[in-house]
């Protein structure tokens, strides 16, 4: 089993290719299964493998990325499942986890997360809790997002670190992850990987 992302950036016409590709590159090489296993096509639309393991970290990693930018955002849609076929690059690739992430690309429309399992009882689970993260994710601002985003790189360090990588105090940080409900959506990130892994 292994995991499908689907995305594309929402509002990225607004901003030069130039100021967003670097982003988006950067955070599909930290959690993809290898250097060959995504793509970005089609201008803003993208797709890539990723490990059961680290499912929902790389799609928080990717909208704290993608929301460092000012206006810009990102859609992902996630599907679990095998590859039955390995082509030269994903978008070659087939297979179960290729047309749950397929579907649930479809079906995204104004939601910014969707997931499709082989399981319909768990994608009803994990889709709850992903709506009601959206009510925080969706007010992470390009600062706050940036304290996010370093936080989730740099998971070994302390505040006082990660105040020092930013250039700002620790106080601040500490108001921001909380501001950002931080500790929480790792929680709940961390819980629906989890149920995935006990179903593989």
């Amino acid at each position: 089993m292994t995991a499908v992302i689907t995305g594309d950036l929402v509002s990225s016409q607004k901003k030069k290719p130039e100021i967003w590709m670097p982003v988006l590159e950067d955070a599909l090489q930290k959690y993809s299964a290898s250097p060959s296993s995504w793509e970005i096509f089609r201008g803003d639309s993208f797709q890539c493998e990723v490990a059961i393991d680290n499912i929902f970290q790389a799609v928080i990693y990717l909208r704290a990325s993608l929301k460092t930018i000012s206006g810009i955002d990102v859609r992902t849609a996630v599907g679990v499942g095998k590859i039955t076929y390995q082509g030269a690059s994903i978008t070659k690739s087939n297979g179960e986890a290729f047309i749950n992430s397929g579907e649930a690309f479809e079906k995204l429309k104004k939601k910014k997360t969707l997931v499709k399992t082989p399981w319909k009882e768990l994608d009803e689970q994990i889709n709850l809790i992903f709506d009601l993260l959206e009510l925080i994710l969706e007010n992470w601002n390009t600062n706050t997002s940036k304290t996010v985003l370093y936080a989730l790189r740099f998971p070994e360090i302390n505040q006082s670190e990660l105040a020092e990588k930013l250039g700002k105090k620790q106080s601040q940080i500490s108001r921001e992850l909380k501001k950002t409900g931080f500790e929480q959506v790792k929680m709940a990130a961390d819980y629906c990987t989890k149920i995935i892994q006990t179903k593989c």
